[in-house]
């Protein structure tokens, strides 16, 4: 797959004709439209080809993690890690050490969610 990102020599000195002659040919402008067509066409081939594979390799897998970071359980209770270790230290939010490192199972997070008390909003109304 060769890269069309620069006009051939022969394209750039089309174009030199062109941009640096006011007296170019309407045969000059035509011939310089089919050259970058061409590139066009070509550009667009090998985005096709290449365009997906870049997208696959910036996907995370989609594969459920077993055990969740403070930062992920942080993420999908819409607080701060703060909150989340703060959580945790209370034993209101389940957890366990793992190398070190403080690990959440998503089944804790839905047992904190279910157990959490609806707070009131306005008087008379809970949320």
């Amino acid at each position: 797959m060769s890269t069309s990102a620069h006009p051939a020599p022969h394209q750039r000195d089309r174009l030199s004709v062109v941009h640096e002659n006011p007296g170019a040919t309407i045969e000059d402008l035509r011939i310089l439209v089919a050259d970058l067509t061409a590139m066009l066409a070509n550009a667009s081939a090998e985005l096709a080809v290449i365009g997906p594979l870049v997208v696959a390799s910036q996907q995370q897998p989609s594969v459920d993690p077993k055990l969740l970071t403070v930062e992920q359980t942080a993420k999908i209770l819409n607080v701060s890690r703060t909150t989340i270790f703060a959580l945790i230290r209370e034993g209101r939010l389940r957890s366990l050490k793992l190398d070190g490192k403080r690990r959440v199972r998503p089944e804790a997070v839905e047992a904190f969610i279910s157990d959490a008390e609806p707070t009131s909003t306005r008087a008379g109304a809970t949320r």
